[in-house]
């Protein structure tokens, strides 16, 4: 597990998140998915701008970019714990293995109903 890179992890989120979108515009019902899909992803793109002008307005959200910032520095000097990457790595591979299950039971219902 420590050999693998965080950006592994991220390449294989993508992958998995491309996939579930293939399954789910694949199935029958793709017309009402896509839909729910493009809705949603319009909703949590304006959520998240509100949410990060909201934070980043306040005084704690102002603590964190300046706390960002020191994280940063230490990212870039190469002081970032190799704890903390493996629990980045952890928590990828957790939302990994969770889609790929959605994938795999989308593409089992949708082969079942053809």
């Amino acid at each position: 597990m420590s050999e693998e890179k965080i950006s592994d992890g991220f390449k294989e989120l993508g992958e998995n998140l491309a996939g579930l979108l293939k399954a789910a515009w694949d199935r029958t019902e793709r017309a009402e998915v896509q839909r729910e899909i493009e809705s949603g992803l319009q909703e949590v793109g304006s959520a998240l701008s509100r949410a990060v002008e909201d934070f980043s307005e306040s005084d704690l959200g102002k603590k964190v970019q300046v706390d960002l910032v020191g994280l940063k520095e230490k990212v870039e000097k190469g002081e970032v714990d190799e704890k903390v990457r493996g629990e980045i790595r952890s928590a990828l591979k957790s939302v990994n293995g969770e889609l790929d299950k959605l994938i795999r039971r989308l593409r089992t219902e949708s082969q079942e109903s053809s």
